[in-house]
Parts: structure tokens; C-alpha cells; sequence
């Protein structure tokens, strides 16, 4: 398992900075979120109820996609130093077991005498078709130590 955290601190940071991760979604991936949250709907864990529905597998859940955005702040950029003080997510296209996820942060806004950045995330599939937009709200604490 991946533990190594990023510690940047806020005159390290500047508007238009990115930084990527990708992850492989598998049907494990998603018993494992559904079996965290409580989440059970059959969308997420019975493939004929999703066929049947129109859907080609199972659903990838929503706030998993989140979660996996919330990697690159607390792991990347920022990274150590972030606190969260909100983020915003749409889902535009479904996640299957299959893809494989680009998930592309930007800096798109910092405020540096209140230490508040705001990281956009866009995720694609192998497709590269966007299948999420999330905007993540944060602030830097600078007692890294």
C-alpha cells in the first residue's frame, strides 16, 4: 500500500499546478467501498439488476470516485499540511469494473494570507471520456513539523 504523502507548503504552490494518479476500478474495489459504507444499492452490487436497468456491469459508486480524488490533496498536492474544508462532485458518466481512472488535479485558485487553495479534479476513463468533475475546497496549515 502506497503511504508516501507530499508536504508542500503554500509558497510552493501556484495557480495552473497539476498532479495525476491513476487507478484501475475492479469488482473488489467496489464490494470493498459498498461493504465500508453500508452502501448495498443493487446498482453497485448485482450485476443483472444493472443490466436489466440498462447499465453494461455493476456502478462504480459516486463518493468512491470522490474518495479516490481526495488521494491526490491529502497524498499529493497539497498533500501533509491540507485540511479540508469542502469539496463538490458530478458524476457524468458511469464507472465500470474495467476502467481505469486518470485522475487530474489543477490548482486553480489560491489565497495566500488566509491559506485557502481550491483544487479542481477532472477523472477519465481509458476512453478519456470525463467522467467526473470534483472541486475540492482546502486550507494549508504551515506547522508541518
Amino acid at each position: 500500500m502506497e503511504t508516501e504523502s507530499k508536504c508542500l507548503l503554500l509558497d510552493e504552490l501556484v495557480v495552473g499546478q497539476t498532479a495525476t494518479h491513476s487507478v484501475s476500478v475492479d469488482a473488489s474495489l467496489i464490494d470493498t467501498f459498498a461493504d465500508l459504507t453500508g452502501d448495498h444499492h443493487p446498482l453497485h452490487v448485482d450485476k443483472p439488476y444493472a443490466v436489466a436497468r440498462g447499465f453494461q456491469d455493476v456502478l462504480a459508486h459516486g463518493a468512491l470516485l470522490t474518495s479516490l480524488g481526495s488521494k491526490l490533496i491529502g497524498m499529493d498536492m497539497p498533500g501533509l499540511n491540507t485540511i479540508l474544508l469542502g469539496q463538490t462532485s458530478e458524476y457524468l458518466k458511469p464507472v465500470f469494473p474495467g476502467d481505469v481512472l486518470l485522475f487530474r488535479a489543477t490548482i486553480s485558485y489560491l489565497k495566500r494570507s488566509l491559506c485557502l487553495v481550491t483544487v479542481e479534479i477532472e477523472v477519465s476513463n481509458q476512453c478519456k471520456e470525463v467522467v467526473s468533475h470534483q472541486e475540492f475546497r482546502v486550507k494549508l496549515r504551515e506547522d508541518h513539523e
